[in-house]
């Protein structure tokens, strides 16, 4: 296992060609990092406030719409992280040693994330009933393809599998 740098992330000339793993998540990471920006200080901060009375009289103003546009521009660059990371977790899930606790480390990961994510986006430590963080998402996907391993021989292709992701991905998202 090595650590990703500045100079690793950056580094064209892999065997092979093509883009580095580490390249693939600095740019998941960054885009997720905008996007996560636009959802909690530009829209809850500035214009909701986790009020609907103030997110009305935000928006009517010349400075709210324009960070309306801003919010909307983030939020579509921020969706670029969720199939990065789909189809970094498809390739760790194929080249894992123990698919197990694969599962179980990204299982734990979504555990952990969401009540930081019900915080910030909800204003409650926990919200069973509203949108969940994509980690379970993750999580569901690969305790599936465990399962599936354990009945069945069939190989899956990487591109459906990160279909398969984005698809459900893109549904929750509505």
């Amino acid at each position: 296992m090595h650590n990703m740098t500045a100079f690793t992330a950056l580094d064209t000339k892999k065997k092979g060609g093509g883009v580095s793993a580490d390249l693939l998540k600095l740019l998941a990471l960054v885009s997720m990092t905008i996007d996560h920006y636009a959802a909690i200080v530009i829209y809850n901060g500035n214009l909701y406030g986790f009020s609907t009375e103030y997110h009305e009289m935000a928006i009517a103003t010349a400075e709210g719409k324009r960070l309306m546009q801003l919010y909307h521009i983030f939020r579509t660059i921020g969706r670029l992280a969720f199939p990065i990371f789909a189809f970094l977790l498809t390739e760790g899930f194929i080249h894992t040693k123990n698919r197990k606790k694969y599962f179980l480390r990204i299982l734990l990961m979504a555990v952990f994330s969401e009540v930081p994510f019900d915080l910030c986006l909800y204003n409650q430590w926990y919200n069973f009933f509203r949108h969940k963080t994509s980690g379970f998402t993750l999580a569901f996907w690969s305790y599936n393809d465990v399962s599936h391993e354990k009945t069945s021989q069939r190989a899956t292709s990487k591109v459906g599998k990160c279909s398969f992701l984005c698809c459900i991905s893109g549904a929750s998202s509505l």
